[in-house]
């Protein structure tokens, strides 16, 4: 199961993509998650010095409240359902778990307080991780908080760069190991952003980066996140004014990575008045099978708007990639999207950002249906299976039990 976000254009694959949003199913990474393959490894480039890390552990048996209903713990920034009864949610500024549905949360938040605007990837039951800079007009320093044990117990890291964000919550592929992309200071120029990827291999308890932005990091613009499919395999997304769709790829755990192509992009071939800008997300993968969400805006003919997803496809782990938008225009939703929940090769749904309709593809994004009408300003979607779903709301918990089609408030 997988969410996307977008972080300066309308839609949000996210690829909470939660986020990841980390997925890990038999996947990887929004608010919740993701994660297989190859083609030629790309030349492995000098991992840098590992970053100083702090760490200590911190006992949630000071739990501030237990069981309380859905409208006393919310609202929530984040959530991650794991089945129809249990999961994991995040408020701004605490961490909460359910187990009747999400009727009523018991808050497992460690004694060191969550600060707003901080992402989260909830693996399973029993694994979380949540990051945020804090105070980066100071300090700059990426803390890291985990747990195990199911928010029994929280450890604490962090390392200290020139952060300013996080681009997407810590993608993990098993409890060991994952990586984090960060926003830093500075960049290489208008219209791009700096960033850094760090990976660890102890389940989050020291981070080493990886590459940055002109070291071994070429990926140009303003970044989405990045996902992977295994410990080697990832991909890494963003967006900037050309007219390329931004994709790199890894083969070797982050430690170096190239740019890959995507063909038969909408506009590639135009006439005189076409201008078409992308913005890609992380993908999404299970198995082998993988979907890739891009967002397109612009013209392909004069006075004629195009806005919309194209949901690429990979049944090879990663190694190409194709869309159904050539041969069949429907391919490209009809609406632009803040969020994108992707729950198997075959299922999503998204909420137009403008009209806030609730459309669906059961085809991998072949064609989208609309399948209800809006229930408000969606910030987040967690699927289950093709039927079970919620979505999060400026004031309000939902829950559909046929697909979308209609939703119930959770009180």
């Amino acid at each position: 199961m997988i969410k996307t976000t977008m972080r300066f254009s309308s839609l949000g694959v996210s690829l909470l993509l939660l986020s990841l949003v980390c997925l890990l199913t038999a996947c990887g990474g929004t608010g919740a998650s993701t994660v297989d393959a190859a083609s030629t490894p790309a030349p492995k480039a000098d991992a840098t010095p590992a970053a100083t890390n702090a760490s200590h552990t911190s006992s949630a048996a000071s739990q501030a409240s237990v069981g309380l209903d859905v409208k006393a713990a919310g609202p929530f920034a984040t959530i991650r359902m794991l089945d129809q009864l249990h999961g994991w949610a995040l408020s701004k500024s605490a961490v909460f778990k359910t187990s009747d549905g999400g009727a009523h949360w018991t808050n497992v938040a460690s004694s060191k307080p969550i600060i707003p605007g901080a992402v989260a990837t909830f693996m399973d039951i029993d694994h979380a991780w949540i990051a945020s800079v804090s105070s980066p007009e100071v300090s700059n320093t990426v803390d890291i908080l985990r747990t195990s044990d199911g928010g029994q117990s929280w450890q604490h890291s962090s390392f200290t760069d020139d952060a300013v964000g996080v681009a997407d919550p810590p993608k993990f592929v098993n409890p060991q190991t994952g990586w984090i992309e960060i926003i830093n200071h500075g960049g290489p120029g208008a219209g791009n952003e700096s960033a850094a990827i760090y990976g660890t291999k102890d389940g989050g308890q020291t981070w080493s980066k990886l590459v940055e932005s002109g070291k071994g990091f070429g990926l140009p613009g303003f970044k989405t996140g990045i996902s992977f499919k295994d410990t080697l395999n990832g991909w890494a997304t963003g967006h900037d004014a050309s007219n390329n769709a931004l994709l790199y790829v890894t083969h070797d755990g982050g430690k170096s990575w190239r740019p890959q192509a995507l063909p038969d992009l909408p506009g590639a071939i135009g006439t005189a008045e076409t201008s078409v800008s992308f913005q890609t997300t992380p993908p999404v993968f299970f198995g082998n099978n993988g979907l890739l969400p891009v967002q397109v805006s612009g013209q392909i003919e004069a006075n004629k708007p195009l806005h919309g997803t194209v949901l690429y496809i990979t049944n090879d782990g990663g190694n190409t990639w194709f869309s159904y938008w050539k041969t069949q225009p429907a391919t490209l939703s009809p609406f632009g999207s803040d969020n994108l929940y992707i729950v198997n090769p075959q299922h999503a749904w998204a909420s137009d950002s403008q009209s806030g309709i609730i459309y669906g593809t059961v085809d991998g994004g072949k064609s989208w249906q609309k399948v209800s009408n809006s229930i408000g300003s969606i910030k987040a979607f967690s699927f289950v299976d093709n039927s079970n779903g919620w979505a999060i709301t400026d004031k309000a918990l939902w829950r559909t039990r046929d697909g979308a089609r209609t939703w119930q408030q959770v009180s």
